[in-house]
């Protein structure tokens, strides 16, 4: 047995969790668990300080036997070491300063979505939702692909050994060009590239995203400065808020569709990529909580909508996965395999 560290940082919030598990991987046991809000911390080290004193106080005061942090952004190799940056946080991470900060014997960096693949393919997702049947079920070993919107948008990919041990690749592949599909998809894209030069997906299905496609449709209906629109733009989450207001609010329903009809397209470029008959995945803590919307949308219509190709597309299935903390369970697993 023995005790690891696992973290999943994001741009909003970082989830940290201590766990006891068997050699061969599996988790046992949560021993503690606490989340934080990202932003009010300067640093990883500040939130590992701030999870080390409150276990503390449990009793928990033994060093973790390994660690595996998973992080928001490309993580960087240097023989023994590595090092990341946080994407949307001031955030920098080295992996062998915070094993001599906190006396644990081995940290791992991986990408954030490297830790929700392996959680992905080391578990049944029995929990899942259907979103797109497909027109065969699922391969259990074939390759998958899993990517989630949430602050910015991951990507990762599974493949899978003779074994049919899983080896998850990490990917930016959210980071790819936006490419817009129709005429109000490219007025949108304009819009954005006035705003911000360079025009990512990860800059548009995105909890920014959203509230940047509210915006696009009211200065499309001359409603930039109506109260009720400032009033959204101007609370603490902008995106939280027009889906609070979706029943009622035309441009908050048009905000939302468009989001996940991008979402789509981007999840139906991503299953032409890997061929990944295994499914479609995803995470992030977005979809979850839109899950109404998402099944009322046109995501499945924009997923399908390739061309020639469509008929391969239509083999592979969709799930929406509703454990938000499945990084954290994979970054726990990828600790132990290190222990």
């Amino acid at each position: 047995m023995a005790t690891v560290l696992a973290a999943d940082l994001g741009g909003t919030k970082t989830l940290v969790r201590l766990v006891r598990t068997a050699s061969d991987g599996p988790v046992q046991e949560t021993l503690f668990e606490r989340r934080y809000e990202s932003g009010d911390f300067p640093s990883m080290d500040a939130v590992l300080s701030a999870f080390f004193e409150a276990a503390s106080e449990r009793g928990l005061t033994a060093a973790p036997n390994s660690a595996c942090l998973a992080v928001a952004g490309p993580v960087t190799d240097h023989g023994a070491h590595q090092t990341a940056k946080v994407t949307n946080l001031p955030w920098q991470l080295a992996s062998d300063k915070l094993q001599r900060d906190f006396g644990i014997a081995r940290v791992r960096l991986v990408n954030d979505f490297v830790a929700v693949g392996y959680g992905v393919a080391a578990w049944s997702r029995r929990d899942d939702v259907v979103v797109y049947t497909g027109e065969e079920n699922a391969e259990r070993v074939a390759p998958r692909v899993v990517l989630g919107a949430g602050t910015g948008l991951g990507v990762c990919q599974i493949f899978y050994g003779d074994r049919a041990s899983p080896l998850v690749c990490a990917s930016e592949g959210g980071h790819m060009d936006f490419a817009a599909q129709n005429d109000q998809q490219y007025r949108f894209r304009r819009f954005l590239s006035e705003r911000y030069g360079h025009v990512s997906y990860d800059r548009v299905v995105c909890g920014s995203g959203i509230r940047d496609a509210f915006l696009f449709f009211a200065k499309e209906a001359g409603k930039e400065q109506d109260e009720a629109v400032q009033r959204i733009v101007a609370s603490d989450n902008p995106a939280a808020a027009i889906s609070a207001a979706y029943s009622e609010n035309a441009l908050c329903q048009a905000a939302i569709g468009l989001f996940f009809e991008i979402y789509g397209a981007m999840a139906g470029n991503l299953a032409l990529l890997a061929l990944p008959f295994g499914g479609v995945f995803l995470a992030g803590g977005i979809a979850p909580k839109l899950r109404e919307q998402l099944q009322s949308s046109r995501f499945v219509p924009c997923y399908l909508d390739k061309g020639r190709l469509s008929y391969i597309v239509e083999r592979i299935p969709v799930f929406l996965i509703q454990d938000t903390s499945t990084g954290l369970a994979g970054a726990a697993y990828i600790a132990a395999r290190g222990a």
